[in-house]
């Protein structure tokens, strides 16, 4: 991430520097804007990715909006095109775009932590290939300066996403956790030296970036334990609030000695711990299940396979308190009690079948460290 000082002085006048033309303009033929996305850019982005014939044309171009107010750091909409003639390959008439958000401080935000990179570069350097994280495919990918980005991905409708709330079902929580092995086993202890990740991906040894997190961690803490009976009536019924708020001041007050462990780990040849390549928001919401798939075993499944979204945030960080971040997320309480163990060796054993130098004591320690996820 490098001097986040120095960038944020440097970008106090954003609105005023960064966007002179009302941030309507293009930005090194990047476009981000829903009326950047002309019939010719669709066009040229299909006949190059997409297989489309070349004295075949996008005809008519129109995009709607959806899940909006689900995402802070684009606006994804569905593209609907209309071609001369049917492409020969079967070419889909839909598509989803992401773009940037338009309001300023957002794409500043995203730009600093390198959020839009991060997913243009799991595009471009083709990582949907070498991680085996089945995504949707990509016709265009282009960030540039001041958080402008755009990415034209595979329509995967009618599949739907999970949902966090209701939890996902056994079976599915099975398929995401041997997806997870499989590409943390794949980088596991290999982050840094993999030249992929050069320059772009965030390490877990960042200490700007756990800067910027424990200060909104500490922003936070008082919004929580002002409102921290009223949400635990609404939403944890029976459990008691002033337990919780007592975890969360004391994870307050040691912030900085998690930070320093995390350094730790990722940096000493005397820790035990190893790092990996992490998908960063590894959740229901973020996985399609039973969608269309080309890759692994579920290409020739009738039923589909699991297909991930959101890259954004992946970043250098522990594989098992991952896991614990899926299961402690989307999962139902019920089913995670019933199954976590089941889930912890199915892990276990797809990243020793998949290679990596891992212990399951190794898996029960760092697993441990991400129980802040962990419902109840």
């Amino acid at each position: 991430m490098g001097a986040v000082l120095c960038k944020l002085c440097g970008t106090v006048c954003m609105t005023a520097c960064c966007d002179p033309c009302g941030g309507g303009c293009m930005s090194k033929n990047v476009p981000w804007l829903p009326h950047h996305l002309t019939a010719k850019i669709i066009t040229q982005w299909l006949q190059d990715k997409g297989g489309l014939e070349l004295d075949n044309a996008a005809a008519t171009v129109a995009l709607q909006p959806f899940a909006i107010g689900e995402g802070l750091m684009s606006i994804m909409y569905r593209v609907t095109v209309t071609y001369i003639y049917p492409p020969k390959n079967g070419l889909n008439t839909t598509f989803v775009c992401k773009l940037s958000p338009p309001a300023a401080k957002p794409r500043f935000i995203g730009a600093l932590l390198s959020l839009f990179k991060s997913e243009v570069n799991f595009y471009n350097k083709n990582l949907r290939e070498s991680t085996g994280m089945d995504s949707p495919l990509c016709y265009y990918a282009g960030v540039a300066s001041n958080g402008r980005y755009c990415i034209l991905l595979e329509d995967l409708s009618p599949a739907k996403a999970g949902k966090q709330i209701e939890g996902v079902s056994i079976e599915n929580a099975r398929d995401a956790t041997r997806c997870l092995a499989t590409f943390h086993a794949k980088y596991h202890g290999k982050v840094r030296s993999d030249a992929t990740f050069d320059e772009w991906l965030l390490l877990a040894d960042d200490t700007e970036y756990w800067k910027l997190v424990k200060g909104s961690y500490d922003g936070a803490c008082p919004t929580l334990q002002s409102r921290i009976d009223t949400i635990f009536k609404t939403t944890f019924e029976g459990d008691d609030p002033k337990g919780f708020s007592r975890v969360a001041l004391t994870f307050k007050d040691n912030y900085d000695k998690y930070i320093a462990l995390m350094v730790l780990n990722a940096t000493s040849s005397k820790s035990t711990s190893k790092t990996t390549l992490t998908h960063g928001d590894f959740r229901a919401e973020n996985m399609f299940f039973n969608a269309p798939t080309t890759m692994g075993e579920s290409k020739d499944n009738d039923k589909g396979g699991m297909r991930l979204v959101d890259f954004q945030l992946m970043k250098e960080s522990s594989g098992p308190a991952e896991l614990c971040y899926f299961i402690g997320t989307s999962m139902t309480i019920e089913d995670r009690r019933k199954y976590e163990c089941e889930l912890l060796q199915l892990y276990y054993d797809e990243m020793k079948a998949n290679g990596a130098d891992i212990s399951m004591q190794d898996v029960l320690l760092e697993y441990q460290a991400g129980k802040l996820y962990t419902k109840k």
